[in-house]
């Protein structure tokens, strides 16, 4: 499997570094990897093979080996691997909130 970042980010770091938006585009990308995973590890608890994910300004594409032999029910938990993914992780950034103000 080939995970790439697609060429459109490069621009857009520069933009990002110049408008002193760094920390926001950061904060940006690691949400989208972390959705992707999601995708990844629902497909690979599927077994399913993936070729390549690429990582987009906008998303991210994930190609499989073999399209045309993957079950219905496996595209379904592999779509909602992203979402379920993020709301984890919204879950786990709400748990430190409230440890970080517990701690005061």
């Amino acid at each position: 499997m080939k995970i790439k970042l697609h060429l459109l980010c490069i621009p857009l770091v520069f933009v990002m570094i110049f408008s002193g938006q760094l920390a926001y585009y950061a904060i940006i990308l690691f949400s989208l990897l972390w959705h992707e995973a999601g995708h990844l590890v629902a497909a690979v608890m599927c077994g399913v093979k993936v070729k390549s994910c690429v990582i987009t300004p906008y998303g991210g594409e994930i190609q499989f080996e073999n399209p045309a032999v993957v079950q219905a029910s496996s595209l379904l938990w592999i779509a909602l691997g992203g979402p379920i993914a993020t709301i984890i992780g919204i879950g786990l950034a709400f748990l430190c909130l409230i440890y970080s103000l517990l701690s005061l």
